[in-house]
Parts: structure tokens; sequence; C-alpha cells
């Protein structure tokens, strides 16, 4: 028996598959508690940067609203603007008068900024027409007024920390407007109000007011606060957020909250690659998107860590675990178990003699106690079967004999009778020439005549002796034959019986057939089969025996047939089992077919079958018993 794979392969692979199997669902459980926590803590990201952009465009409202507060009470702006709305004529502009307050304006503003912590300031006369602004620039605030030189429109601007200004171009026009726009046409804007404004997508937050003098509008200030990408990039590194803002025709899934809407809580959307809220500010054009994202990039690579990490220490665990249980099985189960195989094999090849017992002190130790024991019962049970079959060779082999010796009994029953008449004619033969030769009536053609006759029955006689002689010897020796003419022997042998019970002997055989084979066995046989068909028809008024061979491939084929109405389908079965018969114990054995099946099986490697069959011979339906017996010819 050849092993395809070895307990130790075996076992391993179990341990290995477990391994990886635990290894796998933790892998799993922890990819799915990864993205459970991951999409738990991106929404807290989100709610909280929301909270903070909320929160700090809030504190920007109240800031913006009380850094315009001081326009009510500060004099100097106020005269000012009372100087330039009275004294501004741009055909016939006195430069040195108004540039002059223009400046300290400007210089007002910058203070007012700078203390408010905001970007832009602009402040605007009766006529909504900007005076002065100043905006925060990266090299710091830029103070800025309008002139107007020879009528035209003109820009002087200075850093803080420059001494003097200079003209430059007007280029702020995303964030100043040369016209105060009115915000709210209906009524001024007494007290300040705030509006919202995408420029060049960042968030300018405006605080608007007008400055009144007896109930009419004298100027306007305005206090931005911008919140461009560099403010929400702040926030996006500190919660790991992607913030940015996009207008409503963009191809975004978009919620319906409002920025400002506090009691309502924000949606979290998911899809395959993102965790996003969006919230919408109202802008004094359009509105405005806010993006709140997390790329799942992040949770993709943290899962790929997981899983190169969780291989890795599978792996490693593999080679560990398997390492070790590589050498404990070799020294505690592979090598003992090999001592135990070398054992079995001793008690397969029949040598029974005793084994050292393994000393593992556990069940293998056990089972090598057992093996010994098992070899010891083992030889005892062979040699008392030993004993019981050659008892039953030589009971059955007796057995044998005297079903022989019956057979033989029967048969010189039936010699004897086929003996009376050629001896009663020999007799007459020789009584009627002795009367005549007394009487002298003796002539040479009587005495030929009787001479012939004697001669004649005395071979019949002689032929008799040697086919009975031929089969009493039972002389086992394989020698070629040919099966018509050992037919023909066992017809003589039977001639007797079949004329004593009128049975009808119908003979179909071929004439070359030859096998090398035992001719007195297979006689045997032929004559067992033919006492029970003979016995059958003993109470039938036609009796028929149909007896014939063929070749098949590369078997001799001899088949015989009664008319005695078949065998009991419930026996049929069992009609070939020693000791089985449906005779008085007095009048058979039950070994007769039974060693005719061993014959032909065992000692010739035949067949023998038996079958119950409807035929018709003559225009007459008849049923019977038939037996085919198949011989290899070579």
């Amino acid at each position: 028996m050849t092993i395809k794979l070895s307990l130790i392969k075996k076992i391993s692979f179990l341990v290995a598959s477990a391994i990886l199997i635990s290894q796998l669902t933790q892998m799993v459980f922890f990819e799915y508690f990864l993205k459970q926590n991951y999409t738990k803590e991106a929404i807290n990201k989100i709610k909280y940067a929301a909270n903070i952009i909320q929160v700090d465009m809030t504190k920007t409202e109240d800031e913006l609203k009380e850094g315009v507060a001081f326009i009510n009470s500060d004099e100097a702006v106020l005269a000012s603007l009372y100087f330039i709305n009275n004294y501004q004529d741009k055909q016939n502009y006195n430069a040195i008068l108004l540039d002059e307050e223009k400046k300290r304006i400007s210089q007002q503003l910058l203070y007012r900024v700078k203390l408010s912590l905001n970007d832009i300031i602009a402040f605007y006369d009766t006529n909504r027409e900007l005076i002065a602004y100043v905006i925060k620039k990266p090299k710091g605030y830029q103070q800025n007024f309008v002139s107007y030189v020879h009528g035209n429109f003109t820009i002087y601007s200075k850093y803080e920390h420059e001494k003097n200004y200079s003209i430059k171009k007007f280029n702020d026009q995303n964030f100043i407007s040369l016209h105060h726009l009115d915000y709210y046409p209906n009524e001024p804007i007494i007290n300040s109000a705030i509006t919202y404004h995408n420029v060049n997508n960042s968030i300018v937050i405006k605080s608007h007011r007008s400055i009144m003098e007896n109930n009419i509008i004298i100027g306007h200030i305005e206090l931005d606060k911008l919140h461009e990408d560099k403010y929400f990039k702040q926030i996006s590194k500190q919660t790991d957020l992607k913030i940015y803002l996009t207008d409503i025709t963009k191809q975004h899934p978009l919620s319906s909250i409002a920025f400002n809407d506090k009691k309502t809580n924000l949606t979290i959307e998911e899809t395959e690659h993102n965790i996003f809220s969006t919230v919408y500010i109202d802008t004094l054009k359009k509105r405005t998107n806010l993006v709140l994202e997390l790329n799942k990039k992040y949770l993709e690579v943290a899962i790929f860590e997981n899983r190169i990490k969780s291989f890795s220490i599978g792996i490693i665990t593999i080679i560990s675990i398997l390492l070790v249980l590589f050498i404990l099985l070799t020294k505690g189960l592979i090598i003992p178990l090999e001592k135990l195989m070398k054992q079995i094999k001793k008690i397969e090849s029949k040598d029974y003699s005793k084994t050292t017992v393994l000393e593992t002190n556990d069940e293998l130790e056990v089972i090598s106690n057992n093996i010994n024991n098992l070899a010891s019962t083992i030889q005892k049970r062979e040699i008392r079967i030993q004993e019981e079959v050659e008892n039953n060779i030589k009971i059955q082999e007796q057995l044998f004999k005297s079903e022989k010796l019956a057979s033989m009994g029967e048969m010189i029953g039936n010699i004897a009778h086929q003996w009376r008449q050629p001896l009663s004619v020999i007799s007459t033969a020789s009584t009627g020439m002795k009367m005549q030769k007394e009487f002298d009536t003796l002539t040479d053609e009587n005495f030929i005549h009787s001479c012939d006759l004697i001669n004649d029955n005395a071979q019949y006689l002689s032929k008799t002796i040697d086919d009975f002689r031929n089969f009493i010897k039972g002389n086992r020796k394989k020698e070629l034959f040919n099966i018509k003419d050992d037919i023909k022997s066992f017809l003589h042998l039977v001639e007797g019986p079949i004329k004593n019970h009128n049975i009808n002997l119908i003979l179909n055989l071929e004439d070359n057939i030859e096998m090398n084979g035992y001719k007195n066995e297979l006689i045997q046989c032929l004559i067992n089969i033919f006492n029970n068909a003979k016995d059958v028809l003993r109470d039938k008024e036609t009796k028929y025996i149909f007896l014939s061979t063929s070749t098949q491939e590369n078997n001799a084929v001899i088949t015989i047939k009664d008319n005695g109405g078949g065998i009991p389908e419930d026996i049929l079965p069992r009609i070939f089992e020693p000791y089985f018969t449906t005779k008085h114990q007095s009048q058979g054995t039950g070994l007769g077919l039974h060693m005719t099946y061993n014959l032909i099986v065992d000692g010739m490697h035949g067949t023998i079958e038996a079958s119950n069959v409807n035929y018709e011979y003559e225009k007459k339906h008849y049923t019977g018993a038939e037996f085919t017996i198949t011989l290899p010819l070579s």
C-alpha cells in the first residue's frame, strides 16, 4: 500500500488550515471593526469640523458687527466724512485738503481693522462712492484711498510700514466695490447686517452699517472677514478632512441642510471612496455648498497594512507552530507509529514472535502491547483453523469417497443387470453346442455362429469392465481427451438405468471437441446430474433427458436438461450447498451436486449453472431443470 500523504503532513495541513482560518477570521473581523470605527470617526470628524467652522463664523459675525459699531462715536471720522461729502468735487478736486482727510480716515480704518482682527474695511460717502479702504495682504495691511487727478479716478496705496502713498492700479474689485451695494433698499442699515459672499471660491463675511445724521444717510462702512482656502486647509489638517466650496451646478451629492440651521443634524453620506456631508451657505448672488469629505484611501491603506501584518503574522505563526509540531510529532508520534507499523507488518508476514513493547507511557504503548497479544491470538487461531480445515478436508474426502462408493454400488448393480443378457446368451450358445455335439448334429455353420455369438458378448462384457475399471481407478491425471468419447463412456456406465427406467435419451454431440482436463471427474459429474434427473423422472409417464455439446469462444459447453417439472424456485439457489437435499436422509447425502460443483469449479476451473426452462419437443411443451457446464478448452 502506497501512502500518498503522510500523517505528519495531514496533521500539519489541518493545523495550518486552522491557523489560516483563524487568522482570516481575525483579519475580516478587524477589517469590519476598522471600517465601523473609521466610519464613526469620520462622522465625528465631519461634525467636529462643521462645528468649528460654524462657531468661527458665528464668532466672526459678532466681531464684525462690533467692529463697525465705532462709527457712531468716532467724531474725527465723522468730521472727515462730513468734510468730504460737502467739499469733494471730482472735476475741481482739492487734493491737498481732501486727500489729507482721506489719509486720516485710512489710518483710522487701519487701526479699526487690526483691532477687530479682520481682513478688509471699506468706507463710502453719501453717494455710496468708495472713499478709502484697508485690505490685508501677504505683506501686511495695505491702506488705500480714492483721489481724482484731473477728474480721473485714482487709487493711492501704501503698506502700513511705508511712509508715502503711491498710485496703484485698482485690483481689489473682487472684494471691494467702487459703489456701495444697497443690500436693504427699503430701509437704512442702522444696526449692523451680515451678508455672505462667494468670491473666487472664498467665503467673505461682510458686516454693513449705514452712517446717519438727522435720519439722513451720510455714508456707509463695511468690515469683511475672508475665509479663504488657507482657512479650510488649516481645519482639514486638524481633522484629516478635505473641506472645499463648490457651487450648486457641480455634480456632487448635495444636502438640503442650511449651514446656519443649528437645529438640524448633519446628513452623512457614504460612497465607495468617500464619506462626506454637504451643507449650503446662502451667499449674495448664489448658493454655495460647503463639502466636508473624508477620503477612504486612509482606510484602504490601513486595511492593506492590516492584511500584510495579518498575513506576515499568520505565516510566521504557521511556520513556528509547524516546526514545533514537526519536532513533537516526529519524536512523540511518527517514530512510535512506524514501530507499530513494523509490528503489524510482522503479523502480515505471519511472523508472530513477540516484539519489544514501546515505552511511551501513553495509548501507543497500550496499542503496542495489544498488537503483541493480537499476534499471539492470531497464531493460536491459525493453528486451530488449520487443524479444523485439515479435519474438514479429511471428512469431505471421506464423504466424497462414500458418495463415490454409493455411485459405484449403484453402478455395480447396473453392470450386473447389463451382464445378465450377454451371460445368458453365452450360456445358451455353449449349452446348445454341447447338446448338438452329443447328438452329432453340430454343423460347422452352427459352431462358427455360436462362437461368434459368444465372442461378441464377451467383448461387450470386456468393454463394460474397462469402463468400470477406469472410473474406479480415479486417476486424477490431466490429459487430452475427446468430450464425445468421454460422454459415450458415461452413457455405457448408465445404460442399465436408462433401459430400466425407460428414459428417452436425446443426444446432440459435436464430434471434435477436445480439452485438456480430468475425464474421469467429468464422468462423475455427469453421473451425479443423471442420477438426480433419473429420480425426478421416476413418476413421469414419458421421460426425456437431453444432452448436447457445443463450443463457445474458447470454452466447451455441455447442457443437460430433463422434463421433470423443474426445481422449486425457493431452493434453486441452494442446490450446490453441501448436505442440502430434498430426499429422505436414507436416500441421499446432499453431497452429489456439491461435489459436482467443486469438481467443475475448483478442479477444472469451469462453471456450472442450474435453471428452470420451458421448451418444445415434437410439438409438445415441457418444463424441466437445465444444467449448463462450461469448461475451458485450454
